[in-house]
């Protein structure tokens, strides 16, 4: 693995060598960007009132560094280093891009990426081949938004674009590990997507994923660290389908509709262990079992915009993964994401990043129904409101959703999960207050409000309401 001190030596190289660069201009080709992001998270009432878990917040300062070097006419190598200061209680964690949250209390050092990227491969100009850890990606981040290790052999043509590639995780990235538990070692995966431009705007995608988790399950009767448990293993494919495009509107009020329809399914097998409660540092694995796995999901969207320069777009969306109605079947029918995703895009008008389900619950997309529209009005050329509401509802009753945003249980009864609700606000500050800045190529201020009432679900904690505020001031230099 790479020690701290070695992350660290990371670090003070690639900055060192970019004040070199900027310095000695020893090479013009060479590109650096650096970003400077404050940050404050604050949830009141995450356990709809079961357990005593009121308010939690956190501070964050994240200072980050990119390096692009041209290698020659064809190749060049990136590099993508972060930092963690964080000031935290109660369980949150700061953010990056992706929406991907840090454990809580810990700073670190990150190597984000590290790749080499070779263009005209073969003589061919629209086929690269890219290696190391990088960033992999798409818009909606249903299917992937995160930084891998893996080496990709891309496509980009006029009418054609797409990747294939494989990878695993060889390491952890951070200074304190926590990129790198139990759960995420000896997960080999390949991988692939296609995006064919059928007519103007319109478009005809494909993804897939194979991921084998060769880790091992441990045993029944040995016990396992309470904080570092990795409970399945499994020989999983996910393959899916979007159509996405767009139509302008000539003579009348609308300006332009979107829309986008993903269908996408994931089957093979896993296995599964259940940890018992014990005292100490460690639980009991307590069973062990296989099962089949076959599920599906659906995620659906429209948004339509009017026009004018503060006409608002309006934006409706479905998103659907089933559940198992049968838990003792040895078949697990629910669906469940690549592990690889974000759930966090840009949503109609909003310049930002957006939860995709919503700011508080932020689910996975696993027995799961979700209703959402939304509102986005142009303020400004500088800046942004958008207004979303969510209604989540289970495909089956269960005691826990796979993933989410709560601190609180199900009743294994009941289907309604409660409604939400999201502010977003967004604003360019250099161009919104007209600032001509000789250090600062771009300030942003981003502000997301959300609220979450309970359903039925929720047994107790039925009509609780649970609250999560966003707040971000970006710098780029």
């Amino acid at each position: 693995m790479i020690r701290p001190a070695l992350q660290v030596a990371v670090l003070i190289g690639v900055m060192g060598t970019a004040t070199s660069a900027l310095a000695e201009d020893f090479y013009k080709g060479v590109k650096v960007s650096s970003m400077l992001t404050f940050q404050h998270i604050l949830t009141d009432n995450r356990d709809l009132g079961l357990n005593n878990l009121n308010t939690g917040e956190s501070y964050s300062l994240q200072p980050r560094v990119r390096i692009n070097v041209p290698l020659g006419d064809n190749t060049n190598i990136h590099s993508d280093v972060r930092a963690l200061i964080i000031d935290s209680e109660n369980g949150v964690g700061a953010e990056d891009e992706t929406g991907i949250s840090s454990n809580a209390g810990e700073g670190f050092v990150e190597l984000r990426e590290l790749w080499l990227e070779h263009g005209s491969l073969f003589g061919h100009i629209p086929l690269s081949i890219q290696a190391g850890r990088q960033r992999i990606r798409e818009p909606r981040a249903l299917w992937w938004n995160r930084d891998f290790d893996a080496v990709r052999l891309k496509y980009d043509s006029t009418l054609f674009k797409g990747f294939a590639g494989i990878g695993q995780n060889l390491a952890a990235y951070r200074t304190n590990e926590s990129d790198f538990g139990e759960d995420q070692e000896d997960r080999f995966r390949a991988f692939a997507e296609g995006s064919w431009q059928y007519s103007k705007d319109h478009f005809i995608e494909a993804r897939m994923l194979y991921e084998n988790d060769y880790s091992g399950i441990e045993q029944v009767g040995t016990f396992v660290p309470a904080n570092d448990i990795d409970e399945e293993d499994f020989d999983l494919l996910w393959f899916g389908g979007r159509l996405k495009g767009r139509e302008n509107f000539e003579g009348t009020t609308l300006a332009f509709m979107d829309y986008r329809l993903d269908l996408m399914g994931v089957a093979g097998e896993e296995d599964v262990i259940t940890t018992g409660f014990a005292a100490g540092s460690s639980r009991p694995v307590t069973q062990s079992r296989s099962r089949d796995v076959f599920g599906y999901g659906i995620d659906a969207g429209v948004n339509v915009k009017f026009k004018g320069e503060h006409a608002p777009l309006l934006s409706f969306n479905y998103a659907f993964g089933s559940g198992d109605e049968n838990p003792n079947n040895g078949r697990d029918e629910g669906f469940r994401q690549t592990g690889l995703h974000g759930n966090s895009s840009r949503l109609g008008l909003s310049s930002s990043g957006v939860r995709n389900y919503g700011e508080v619950l932020r689910p996975e997309l696993s027995n799961l129904h979700v209703i959402s529209a939304g509102l986005g009005v142009p303020v400004s050329t500088a800046s942004d409101v958008s207004l979303f509401y969510h209604y989540y509802r289970l495909d089956e009753a269960a005691s826990q959703l796979r993933a989410d945003g709560l601190a609180a249980n199900l009743n294994n009864r009941d289907k309604f999960l409660g409604q939400g609700a999201d502010l977003v606000i967004n604003t360019h500050l250099l161009d919104a207050f007209k600032i001509k800045s000789n250090v600062f190529d771009d300030a942003r201020l981003r502000f997301n409000l959300g609220a979450f009432k309970a359903g039925d679900a929720y047994g107790a904690g039925e009509d609780e309401f649970s609250f999560r505020t966003f707040s971000e001031l970006m710098l780029r230099f």
